[in-house]
C-alpha cells in the first residue's frame, strides 16, 4: 500500500506548513514546479517554505488560506462593476451641479446688489422730492407786459424819392397775375373781377396786368 508522499514526510518531519486555497482547484492533484500538490475541497497542506516559494510567483487565485478574498459570484461582480459606474455618475452629476449652484448664487448677489443700488438711488431721489415739497419756492415775478407796437399801415406809402411802394395784397396780386401765362387768362381774370377788360383785350401782358392792379387800387 503505497503512501502519499507529502503527508508522509509532514508526519514524519519537523517541519512547518501552511494551507493553499485555489478555488478552482477542488479535489484535484497540481504540479507547482514540479511538485504535485493535493487539493481537497481547493485546500492543500504544503510545507511552509515550499508554499511561501509558490506564493511568491504569484499563480492566478492561489493565497494562503484564510487570506483569499471573500467570494463573488457573477452577479454580485456585475453589480459591483454598475456601482462603480453609478457611482462615477453620481459624482459627476454632483460635481455639475454644484457648479450651477455657485453660478446661480453668484448671480442671486450680483442682482441683489443691483436692487440695492437701485433702492438707494429712489431713496435719494425721494428724499429731494419731499423737500422740495416743504420749502416753497420763491415765486417767479412776472413779465412786464408791453404795450403791442403799432401796426404799419397797410395802404400805400411814399417813399423819400416819391416812388409808391406796394402794399403786401397787391404785391400777391401782382404776383398772381404774372403766373398768368395767357393774355386771354389775365383778361378773364379781369373780367371776373368786374372790370370791364373791353379797352385791353388788344393790349400787351404786362399793360394788362398794370390796369386790373390799377382798377383793383381805386
Amino acid at each position: 500500500m503505497g503512501l502519499d508522499p507529502v503527508p508522509f514526510l509532514l508526519l514524519t518531519s519537523n517541519f512547518k506548513t501552511m494551507d493553499l486555497f485555489l478555488r478552482k482547484a477542488g479535489n484535484r492533484t497540481i504540479n507547482f514546479n514540479g511538485k504535485p500538490v493535493k487539493f481537497v475541497n481547493c485546500v492543500a497542506t504544503v510545507d511552509d517554505a515550499f508554499g511561501a516559494e509558490i506564493l511568491k510567483l504569484g499563480f492566478p487565485d492561489l493565497y494562503e488560506k484564510g487570506k483569499e478574498p471573500a467570494y463573488q459570484t457573477p452577479k454580485e461582480v456585475a453589480l459591483k462593476s454598475d456601482f462603480k459606474d453609478r457611482e462615477a455618475f453620481y459624482q459627476k452629476e454632483l460635481a455639475r451641479l454644484t457648479n450651477v449652484s455657485e453660478a446661480r448664487a453668484k448671480k442671486v448677489k450680483e442682482l441683489e446688489a443691483e436692487v440695492k443700488a437701485w433702492k438707494e438711488e429712489y431713496e435719494k431721489e425721494h428724499a429731494l422730492r419731499v423737500k422740495g415739497v416743504e420749502t416753497p419756492a420763491a415765486p417767479t415775478p412776472e413779465p412786464a407786459t408791453e404795450a403791442p407796437a403799432e401796426q404799419a399801415p397797410t395802404d400805400p406809402v411814399e417813399t423819400v424819392e416819391g416812388e409808391v411802394e406796394e402794399s403786401a395784397e397787391i404785391a400777391e396780386l401782382r404776383k398772381e397775375l404774372k403766373g398768368l401765362t395767357k393774355k386771354a387768362d389775365l383778361v378773364k381774370f379781369g373780367e371776373d373781377a368786374g372790370i370791364d377788360m373791353t379797352a385791353m383785350k388788344e393790349a400787351k401782358m404786362a399793360d394788362i396786368i398794370e390796369y386790373i392792379i390799377a382798377e383793383t387800387n381805386k
